[in-house]
């Protein structure tokens, strides 16, 4: 086994991050999730923890073309992975603001979706479809100038209104075309295809196993739209520091699962695919630790803390306010959360969770500037401490 350096200090942290976002974009299946997959059970080895890449099927969505023509302008965008198809000389309609979308008209969204919810997004593509839209066009504004994309957890069943997001820096023409009500084609042509995606999977067995008990578990999702430093980089970051913590405790009485899974933007579909395999793992630990979206985000992190129980909420609070860590909003005890600790959460598991948004959440923008090393570091404290609890508990 090698001997690493902690990976608690800001330092230490930061350089995951940035080692993270250096494998590419991370869209699950892709030669940058890949390439995490062999990077994060490469770390895991190094501590001594057995990890194996565990692999599952999706469908995703391959786009050729995806763009609004109007007043002259073609406007290039972001197909909605779980959203219909176009014929590949597109639709052509008028464009209409979605709250006044009707048959045969593309409707368009204009949203600032930092001061918003998915919801509104949901119901726009509701509307339209109700309406038989020819389709929806979606500008999404947050905190640059690039399309804030949403995830696509319906790709096994996927909507038959074809979705086009655009970025918020291009979109003058099309507000100009629904001020005139003017006509526009939109083209969304793609293939959809089943590939195969990979979670990593860790195991620690107790080194002084104790009668009943069973194992904890520690997640963190590792795919995403783009490279996802803050969203994703963050928890990866203090998924490893909690594995080297645990590797190095002596006197553990009950086993560790290490989950890192891929499939996260395209409705949880490697732990899914996992819980189904494992039928008995949700509800089986003692508790489950995921460290979602957001962690160590330095702009606008409305980090949100959740857990299954008063307990544990009480626990996890505890441990973040002794490491000075936040900001954080804390939940009501038992609430289902976002993420993947919703999957273990209606299988009746316990949980605890972090996970948010940021400014940059879901944008190209969103790399290593966008992560506060000393915010992440007291997140990495609590998080290892908490971690430590759990294993006595």
């Amino acid at each position: 086994m090698l001997t690493e350096p902690t990976l608690t200090t800001p330092q230490a942290l930061l350089e995951l991050v940035r080692e993270f976002d250096a494998l590419g974009i991370h869209r699950t299946g892709s030669p940058g999730d890949n390439a995490t997959t062999a990077w994060l059970a490469r770390r895991l080895a190094a501590m001594g923890v057995t990890a194996k890449a565990w692999s599952f099927a999706v469908p995703r969505l391959e786009t050729r073309v995806a763009y609004v023509d109007t007043l002259g302008r073609q406007i290039a965008g972001h197909a909605q992975m779980d959203a219909g198809l176009t014929p590949t000389g597109g639709v052509e309609g008028p464009l209409v603001p979605a709250e006044a979308v009707r048959r045969g008209a593309i409707a368009v969204l204009d949203i600032d979706v930092s001061a918003s919810t998915g919801h509104d997004i949901e119901q726009a593509v509701q509307r339209g479809a109700a309406a038989a839209a020819a389709g929806l066009v979606v500008i999404t504004r947050r905190g640059g100038a690039s399309a804030f994309l949403v995830n696509a957890p319906r790709v096994w069943t996927p909507d038959p209104l074809p979705v086009l997001f655009v970025p918020p820096a291009d979109a003058d023409p099309i507000r100009q075309a629904v001020a005139e009500a003017a006509r526009a084609r939109l083209v969304v042509d793609g293939v959809r295809r089943l590939v195969t995606a990979e979670n990593v999977v860790g195991h620690l067995p107790a080194d002084a196993p104790r009668a009943g008990m069973a194992p904890l578990g520690v997640m963190t999702p590792k795919s995403g739209w783009f490279w996802c430093a803050a969203e994703r980089g963050g928890g990866i970051a203090v998924w490893l520091a909690v594995a080297q913590t645990l590797a190095a405790m002596r006197g553990r009485g009950r086993d560790v699962v290490l989950l890192a899974t891929s499939g996260h933007e395209l409705g949880h579909s490697g732990l899914e695919a996992y819980l189904l395999a494992h039928p008995n793992l949700a509800a089986g630990a003692v508790v489950w630790l995921h460290l979602g979206a957001s962690i160590g985000a330095a702009v606008a992190p409305p980090l949100g803390l959740f857990a299954s129980d008063a307990p544990l909420l009480e626990q996890a609070r505890a441990a973040l306010d002794a490491a000075g860590a936040g900001p954080y909003r804390v939940q009501p005890a038992g609430l289902v959360p976002g993420g993947e600790a919703r999957n273990i959460a209606v299988r009746g598991g316990r949980y605890i969770s972090l996970a948010g948004g940021h400014a940059f959440f879901h944008t190209p923008e969103d790399r290593p500037d966008a992560v506060d090393a000393h915010a992440l570091a007291r997140f990495a404290s609590a998080c290892t401490a908490l971690a430590r609890t759990l294993m006595a508990g």
